[in-house]
């Protein structure tokens, strides 16, 4: 599985907590999930943000779903032009 930043997340929370599964438990989500989201690289919105309060804000919400952070920005952008 190559390195990236929702690997690295699951990877320094597991230090933190001592186990894969206690992560998963917090996060609410299967192992098979979290290893599908380590390999694609991204994870569901609620899942980053609890990973973040996790992580104490080392890793945030959007290095973890960029995809759904590209769609916000896009939002914030067309609501700063409208007003």
């Amino acid at each position: 599985m190559s390195e990236n930043r929702v690997t690295a997340a699951f990877e320094a929370a597991r230090e933190k907590f001592d186990s894969f599964a206690t992560v998963c438990g917090i996060l609410d989500i299967s192992n098979a999930y979290a290893y599908h989201v380590m390999k694609e690289g991204e994870m569901s919105l609620p899942c980053a943000l609890k990973m973040e309060i996790i992580l104490e804000g080392d890793i945030t919400w959007r290095e973890l779903c960029p995809r759904q952070a590209a769609k916000i920005d896009v939002v914030k952008e067309r609501m700063t032009i409208a007003l």
